[in-house]
């Protein structure tokens, strides 16, 4: 059996479930605990029982392979149940279905499913899948990180599973305008961390928290490259980010261009990075004043010339 994730255990653990009792290798079909006895067929499934699914058919991060083809026909034989003589693997129909399946939900076109591709699959609807179905949007970087600094309410640089707690129960209010079942938003937060915690203390960094939600307008790719900024794109980057159009950069805005690099740049970083840009121009640029900052467009560009050699000396 392949290595599980390090952090089931501590999921397990608080769902009183233990992992050796998980049948990994039987080919039961592993929905069919979660059907519904008088429907017959699977007609919803709670966020713990989705990582007990993604646990089930996973290996190394990833449903692939023969475990994609098991997962692939238990799934129709559960959703679609009267149909399950239908599927068996090879058929016209089970070839046909599978790859309309892959095309709509394997979005990176790799061949197989992460986890969040894989919720995605999930025809139900709650405040965990739809979480995903619809994600939260922001207009540009700017009101991200403004969210940011708004939901790290101790300053610490990080999400902990108490500010998560707090900002998706502020989302299902926003998107409902209902009352909150705390056991849902505790269950909610636990699987959250479960999926986006990559390394596994507990808290989200920067990536992590922005790898959950939706930014509509990004910087421009090409220009956010680390080594394509010049002095030439402080004009362009200038007239982006500054969003409330007062021809200056402030802290919000200035933080949305470094964490745009950074996530151009990086596949994992947090916000003590941007802390150490800041720092290493601040070093080079001594009327830079990173406590308050306000940049008119001359200032901006110095800081702009400088943000390539910031950029290679972060650790």
């Amino acid at each position: 059996m392949s290595a599980l994730n390090p952090y089931v255990n501590l999921f397990y653990d608080w769902a009183e479930i233990k992992v050796k009792d998980l049948p990994h290798l039987k080919q039961k079909n592993f929905f069919e605990q979660f059907v519904d006895d008088k429907e017959g067929y699977l007609v919803t499934i709670t966020p713990s029982q989705f990582v007990k699914c993604w646990i089930h058919y996973s290996r190394d991060g990833f449903i692939e392979g023969k475990m994609l083809d098991r997962f692939f026909v238990d799934y129709c034989e559960c959703v679609n149940f009267q149909e399950r003589e239908q599927f068996q693997r090879g058929g016209d129909l089970y070839r046909h279905v599978r790859k309309g399946f892959m095309e709509m939900y394997d979005t990176n076109e790799d061949g197989q499913l992460d986890i969040v591709e894989t919720v995605k699959t999930m025809p139900f609807h709650s405040h965990f899948f739809d979480f995903f179905r619809k994600p939260k949007v922001y207009p540009t970087s700017v009101e991200f990180m403004k969210c940011w600094k708004f939901t790290d309410k101790n300053n610490d640089g990080f999400i902990d599973e108490c500010e998560l707690n707090d900002y998706i129960s502020s989302l299902i209010l926003t998107n409902e305008n209902s009352e909150i079942d705390e056991q849902e938003v505790d269950e909610i937060v636990r699987v959250l961390m479960f999926m986006f915690d990559v390394n596994r203390d507990r808290k989200l960094h920067l990536s992590e928290i922005r790898s959950m939600v939706k930014i509509a307008e990004q910087g421009d790719p090409w220009v956010c490259r680390a080594e394509k900024i010049t002095s030439r794109c402080a004009k362009e980057l200038f007239k982006y980010y500054d969003r409330d159009k007062n021809h200056i950069i402030d802290d919000f805005e200035l933080d949305a261009l470094l964490c745009d690099v950074l996530a151009e740049n990086r596949k994992n970083y947090h916000y003590f990075d941007i802390i150490e840009l800041k720092d290493n121009i601040s070093r080079k640029i001594f009327t830079f004043n990173k406590t308050q900052i306000q940049l008119n467009k001359k200032e901006f560009a110095k800081v702009v010339v400088m943000l390539k050699e910031a950029f290679d000396s972060l650790v």
